[in-house]
């Protein structure tokens, strides 16, 4: 009987991990879309308590994002569609490293290559939905 209770203890314990695990996963596919606008892009985690992504030289501070602020505008040029997603914020938003120098950016636009224009929101809605907090403007 003990044998069991304890299979059943791990067998919960393994589910959670794996739960958890399958979040995580769901969310760093979800900024990696936001992001670059294609599946199987990574980003790498620095700071996840804190939503803070890393892809190539950009550093990305999610929380920081003021996310009543957030813009998407459909664009099409010669070489495909894209989005724009601004993202605006009180503190850096994203931080570019140019030659070894850390530039911290507050306001910016993110030039999405995507023709799924309402899937590059909907990449959005889950990072705020599922772990980063952002902040809101009283207006």
């Amino acid at each position: 009987m003990a044998a069991v209770i304890k299979y059943l203890m791990v067998s919960v314990l393994l589910g959670a991990v794996s739960a958890s695990s399958a979040h995580a996963d769901d969310m760093i596919q979800a900024v990696s879309f936001a992001i670059t606008g294609r599946d199987g892009s990574t980003v790498d985690v620095v700071d996840k308590k804190n939503c803070v992504f890393r892809m190539g030289a950009r550093t990305y501070f999610l929380n920081n994002i003021v996310t009543n602020s957030i813009t998407f505008q459909p664009f099409t040029r010669q070489m495909g569609n894209y989005s724009r997603v601004g993202i605006h914020g009180k503190s850096k938003v994203m931080e570019e490293v140019y030659q070894g120098v850390a530039q911290p950016i507050t306001d910016y636009e993110l030039m999405v290559e995507s023709p799924d224009h309402a899937r590059i929101i909907r990449a959005w809605q889950y990072i705020y939905a599922h772990g980063c907090k952002g902040i809101t403007s009283p207006f």
